[in-house]
């Protein structure tokens, strides 16, 4: 049995039985048990989100749901199916396809199209459509244009995801006004485990006393980091502290294998991370790299300049220094794809006289998860990977930039919950840096929070001097907020403009 659907140009024609195979549950309900990616989930501690950390409302709406690739999008996508399915939703009113070999937006309506007609839509009853890897399918949003203009979508919640933002965009240009009005956001971001995370995963007994402390909650954890803002080392903080030197065993682990699923599992239960996990995260981005047209030598230069760069602001031209990039501008184009396949993060310059971030000026480029560093910056060189991402933390100038870009990536975690409720959310204008223009001393990351700001410094050393604290300083004088917050990597105290916070310890904030 086949339904043909006639549109602009040749019939789109799919085979129902094609729509029965990813959706087994429409013969038999019990088989959403079965399902691979939930069993492994309900086997591993290692997993990036629980599924009650990312909903979606059952309203009509298009929602997105973004991160990298094998973080675990899929994964979460067939546990929402099994809650449906679990909460009596009928089988036939729950539909997913994956669309990772891509297509055309004439294939992504023709199986839309047979599906709601299969499944009697138009009885009142609501269906969910789960979309998987739908930014495989260059403009796929006209499809769904098209059919929310004839209002074939009507009772319909739409669940689309991808491995890159870059669609994110052209959605709110091909689909303003279409996606709906839910009360919660719209656009779902899941990345890898956060430390905090990963410590509960690699161990038990210590991720429950955190659990048990006021950083076991989202609340406890926003407040404790606004008490350290405000030079208060919070009491639960203090407590979780006397576990640093286990946490500061983890934070080891974390900068190996980060927080990747796989990578994690291996390396927990190994105590390496395999090549064929390394080749696994590689051909993922690959596929990422190809479908933005770009090369993927010149993505491995861009990343290993990076990777050396970081911590310090950086020009286009100097990240296409010793490469093959032949401009400023295709550099440019490179960190960009890279921040849209949630590789990488860049933060402008804190202008503190317009409380803005001041555009135009060099940025800061951060890798968001360390195993993006080591797969994407250490290929192609002599030693494998592993080996090579061993050295980096025997190396503590190395290890200390590595610290750094996992507390900014931490804190970029925290900045939108920290952000005024209600209001729009900009990552650009949440987080960034500061550079004086009188000694040129700088904080790494100023924080806003509400209507304020928080500089935070990570010094990842043996021992914080007094001059490691005098961007803080400056920073005070220039903007009148003080203290601030000193990631250090033994040290808690409260210190002249800052309150130091061991990173290990600081990291279970976000």
């Amino acid at each position: 049995m086949m339904l043909i659907y006639k549109d602009a140009g040749n019939p789109t024609i799919v085979p129902l039985a094609e729509l029965f195979e990813p959706n087994p549950w429409w013969t038999d309900t019990n088989m959403i048990n079965s399902e691979p990616k939930i069993l492994a989930w309900e086997k591993s501690e290692f997993n990036s989100s629980s599924p009650d950390e990312i909903g979606f409302e059952s309203v009509d709406a298009v929602y997105s749901l973004r991160g990298p690739r094998q973080v675990g999008k899929t994964t979460l996508i067939k546990l929402k199916i099994k809650d449906l399915l679990g909460k009596k939703v009928r089988a036939k009113n729950v539909f997913y396809n994956s669309f990772d070999l891509g297509g055309s937006p004439k294939d992504v309506d023709g199986i839309l199209r047979e599906y709601l007609a299969w499944s009697g839509h138009g009885d009142g009853e609501r269906r969910f459509l789960f979309l998987d890897e739908i930014s495989s399918v260059s403009d796929w949003q006209l499809a769904i244009k098209s059919l929310k203009d004839l209002d074939r979508l009507r009772d319909c919640t739409v669940v689309t995801t991808g491995s890159h933002s870059v669609d994110l965009r052209r959605s709110a240009e091909t689909l303003p006004g279409r996606r709906g009005s839910p009360s919660d956001s719209l656009d779902k971001v899941l990345l890898p485990m956060s430390f905090g995370r990963y410590v509960a995963a690699v161990d038990g007994d210590l991720g429950r006393a955190i659990q048990k402390s006021a950083l076991g909650t989202r609340a406890g954890r926003l407040s404790a980091f606004r008490d350290l803002a405000r030079g208060k080392i919070p009491e639960d903080l203090a407590h979780v502290a006397l576990m640093q030197r286990k946490l500061d065993s983890c934070l080891d682990g974390y900068m190996l294998s980060g927080g990747m699923p796989l990578a994690a599992v291996d390396f927990a239960y190994g105590g390496i991370v395999t090549d064929r996990t390394y080749k696994t995260y590689l051909e993922a981005a690959e596929s990422v790299i190809g479908l933005a047209g770009k090369n993927r030598s010149k993505a491995y230069q861009i990343a290993a300049n990076i990777a050396a760069s970081s911590g310090s602001p950086v020009s286009w031209s100097s990240l296409r220094r010793n490469t093959d990039v032949g401009s400023h501008h295709t550099a440019k184009e490179y960190v960009s794809m890279l921040e849209d396949m949630f590789a990488v993060s860049s933060l402008h310059r804190y202008d503190a006289t317009t409380n803005r971030p001041k555009f135009g000026t060099d940025k800061k480029v951060y890798f968001r998860d360390p195993l993006f560093a080591h797969v994407l910056s250490l290929q192609g060189a002599a030693a494998g990977i592993f080996e090579q991402s061993l050295g980096v933390l025997k190396d503590p100038e190395a290890k200390g930039r590595l610290a750094e870009q996992i507390v900014a990536d931490h804190l970029a975690r925290l900045a939108p919950e920290l952000s005024l409720k209600g209001a729009g959310f900009d990552p650009a204008y949440a987080m960034m840096y500061w550079r004086s223009s009188k000694s040129g001393r700088e904080v790494d990351f100023v924080v806003r929070d509400r209507h304020s700001v928080i500089p935070v410094e990570v010094k990842y050393q043996a021992r914080v001097r007094r001059d490691d604290l005098w961007g803080l300083t400056d920073f005070a004088k220039a903007t009148g907020v003080r203290p601030g917050i000193l990631v250090s990597r033994d040290d808690l105290r409260a210190e002249g403009p800052a309150v130091l916070v061991p990173a290990s310890v600081f990291l279970l904030l976000a």
